[in-house]
Order: structure tokens, then sequence, then C-alpha cells
């Protein structure tokens, strides 16, 4: 039974490491999806995109650059009746500003059935659910003109079902956002101090990632980004690209690729609220296309 539950443990972490795609060196899968319809849509080039509810988990940096309270929400399910819901909100203030997301993924009811056939009828034991969470608190400040820098601190967790095996870790973010005229420029160091420690007492050290990024807005109704990433070891670097045009100032489409994988979608804005869609095509790394829809309000 133990050994069962434990492959059965693993199983689950790798194909969901798997089926979503952001960037290497990540410990669980829910922090591995883009929590923002509009970053996917560019590619997940975002760590020099113009701030939102949710860049600064792409580079806490740009935080210091949000104008407006924001909140936006993330539905999406993915392959394998994978649920995953995210929430994101900054907040400026007069000496910074600050930032703060949560997300969970989850698989509910999974069958965990007997070794052996009853009359050859298999038998259930019990039915497993496994979970996946993650918050994050950020922090950013403008220390000169159109130079911000930011922190934040991540809590990560994952449990299959109560008693049948949990973990849970810290990690840290640092970055930096430049404003010069047209162009952005985006820097951040990631997973800094990362470690996921488990109930079993093994502790698994994560590597530490590296994001360049730059934006160039032209006459502001064309955005193109740019982001290369790295991660200690020998995962190789990886490129992400992003197109975005502002058809009018309330329609906006953009495309993108992610390593092999294209992305593309719509966003559609209001007085106050705005909705977001993004399409990822399958890769040889995905379990399927994904679609991820955003819904957001600024004031």
């Amino acid at each position: 039974m133990a050994v069962r539950k434990i492959i059965l443990l693993f199983c689950l972490t790798m194909s969901m490491l798997r089926a979503a795609e952001f960037a290497g060196g990540r410990a669980l899968a829910v922090q591995s999806i883009a929590p923002s319809a509009r970053a996917l849509a560019l590619g997940n080039a975002y760590a020099a995109h113009r701030p939102d509810a949710a860049s600064f988990l792409w580079n806490p940096g740009g935080l210091a650059f949000v104008g407006k309270k924001e909140i936006a929400t993330l539905q999406t399910q993915l392959a394998a009746d994978v649920d995953f819901f995210g929430l994101s909100a900054v907040l400026p203030l007069a000496q910074c500003a600050l930032g703060f997301y949560w997300a969970q993924l989850q698989i509910a009811d999974i069958p965990e059935t007997a070794a052996s056939l009853n009359n050859n009828e298999v038998v259930l034991i019990d039915s497993l659910s496994y979970y996946e969470n993650t918050a994050v608190l950020a922090a950013a400040k403008e220390i000169l003109p159109g130079l911000g820098l930011g922190v934040s601190l991540r809590h990560s967790s994952q449990q299959i079902s109560a008693g049948y095996g949990y973990g849970s870790g810290w990690s840290g973010a640092a970055g930096l956002y430049c404003r010069l005229s047209a162009l952005t420029l985006g820097l951040t160091a990631d997973n800094l101090s990362a470690y996921q420690e488990y109930d079993t007492g093994s502790i698994d050290r994560l590597p530490q990632n590296y994001t360049a990024g730059l934006g160039w807005q032209i006459m502001d109704k064309l955005g193109l980004y740019y982001d290369r990433r790295f991660s200690e070891g020998s995962v190789p670097a990886q490129n992400y690209w992003g197109l975005e045009i502002l058809l009018t100032p309330r329609i906006q489409l953009a495309a993108g690729c992610l390593e092999d994988r294209f992305t593309a979608g719509a966003g559609l804005a209001m007085d106050y609220v705005y909705f977001a869609y993004a399409y990822a095509a399958q890769n040889k790394h995905s379990l399927g296309s994904d679609q991820y829809i955003s819904l957001g309000a600024r004031w």
C-alpha cells in the first residue's frame, strides 16, 4: 500500500510538470503554469512587459510602476482533468507597491485500486486527491527615475489526500525593471535559496533561474517582447517571444512562441474591467493544447 501511494504521488507530480511548461527548475507544476492569459498569449515573454496585476511574478521590479489598484483571476482546465485557479492583486502605495498571488492546482477523485481483481472486476480501495498550492508576496520601489527594484517571497506546498504525503518549501526572487522611453528592460533572479521539504525528511534544493527581458513599444500600437531564461545546471537557455497589437484602445491581439510552442490570444478592456483569452498549441512536452481565461478589474 505505502509503495503504491508513493509511486502514484511521483507519477502525478511528473505528469503535471510535463503538462505545465513555464520555466525550468520549478519545484511544482502550480508554479510552472503561466498565471496570466495575457502573458501566455505573448509566449510568456513578460519580464519587460508593462506592469499589471500578475507581471510581478515574472519581474517584481515592474511592480514599482503600477499606477492603479488591480485584481485578476485565471481559470483553466488542463489535460487529465487538472483544474487550476489563480488570483493576483497589486496595490500602489505612497512609498512602495505591493503584490499578492495565490493559486491552486488539483486533481480530484483519483481511484486507488487493489493489486488483484475480484471475480475479474477492479476493486476500488480509496479515492484520492492531489493538490498543489502557492502564495507569493512582493514589494517594489522606484529607486531612480525609471528604475524599479522589487523582491518577492513564495511559499509552495503539495499534498496527496490527508495523511498520504506532504511537502512544502520557500523561495525568493529579485528583479530590476527599467523604462527608457519606448524601451523597457527587465532582469530577474528567481528560486533564490529555494527548497522543497517533504514529510519523509528529504529536502530538494532547486536551481536558480535568471531572466533578461526586452520590450519595445512602437507608437503605442505595437509591442515586441523577448525573454531569455537561464537555469543553473545543464538545462539549456530558453527563448520566449511575443507580439502585441492594439487594434483599438479596448481590443488587443497577441501571438507568441514559447520555445517550440505557438501561443495566441485576445483581450477586451472596458472602463474598469478587462477580459483576456489565450491558447497554447500542443508540443512534445505537453499533454495537449491549453486554453486560459483571465478576468480583471482596475481602479
